[in-house]
């Protein structure tokens, strides 16, 4: 058995310059070195830090070939899911067990992808969320978990555009990052994937380009690179001064 949705389009795909960007790991600036010195250390030893850091150069050409060919196939009595593109004549495949193993997130193919809503209503409390949820608005959050929330969405989410919000997945995977409760990143990211090529036309984007670059420099390096790089730039220092400290902090 096999099954098939296709991606196939003509015109350029768009490129969001803040999505999908590598974190910010470095020391903060001295203004924020009090606040935020432990939860930069946090980040630099949680189960994401691969993801969140490496930070490779990005071919367009490579990115837009993949998306623009693009298809979803689900093959064999177990329902083996993938995503295969061809790329310079060369059968290109991800799978959830593919990110999983090139962005090192020690997860499992049994974790869920998501959490009972009273464990998340119960944690949210102690991260100072002043908000209604569902959706977690990152504003009302304590500015600490603000700031990780702020990278999280720029870094990790499918989003391609809106910043402001976590949905029900995407607040139950930041709040599995804080407990430590499993979850299995790996099916996020292919599940965002995914979408890109079975959703709406009008809503293809290039999704996860440095993530999709980590994948071809690991397990397709003998494709040819030009000199066509998008200017994805790392989240930087500047990332602390959009966040207001409440009183008291």
């Amino acid at each position: 058995m096999c099954l098939m949705f296709l991606l196939r389009v003509d015109m350029d795909l768009k490129f969001i310059s803040t999505h999908n960007q590598a974190g910010y790991l470095a020391a903060p600036p001295e203004k924020h070195k009090r606040l935020y010195t432990s939860l930069i250390k946090g980040l630099n030893s949680c189960r994401l830090v691969h993801a969140l850091r490496d930070n490779p150069v990005v071919y367009e050409s490579l990115v837009q070939d993949f998306w623009k060919a693009a298809r979803f196939e689900v093959q064999g009595v177990d329902g083996k899911e993938m995503i295969e593109a061809e790329i310079q004549k060369k059968k290109i495949v991800v799978t959830e067990q593919m990110i999983r193993e090139v962005l090192q997130f020690g997860d499992n193919e049994s974790d869920p992808i998501d959490l009972p809503s009273g464990t998340v209503e119960a944690i949210l409390p102690r991260l100072s969320y002043e908000g209604k949820y569902p959706s977690l608005v990152k504003k009302f959050l304590h500015p600490y978990w603000h700031l990780l929330a702020h990278m999280f969405i720029l870094c990790m989410t499918e989003n391609r555009g809106g910043t402001d919000q976590l949905n029900i997945t995407q607040t139950a995977a930041f709040v599995a990052l804080i407990t430590n409760e499993p979850f299995n990143y790996s099916k996020y990211i292919f599940e965002g994937m995914k979408r890109n090529v079975t959703g709406v036309q009008k809503d293809k984007f290039i999704m996860y380009p440095r993530f999709l670059q980590m994948i071809f420099n690991a397990r397709y390096s003998d494709l040819k690179r030009s000199g066509d790089t998008l200017e994805l730039k790392p989240m930087g220092p500047s990332c602390f001064g959009a966040l207001t400290t409440k009183k008291g902090t």
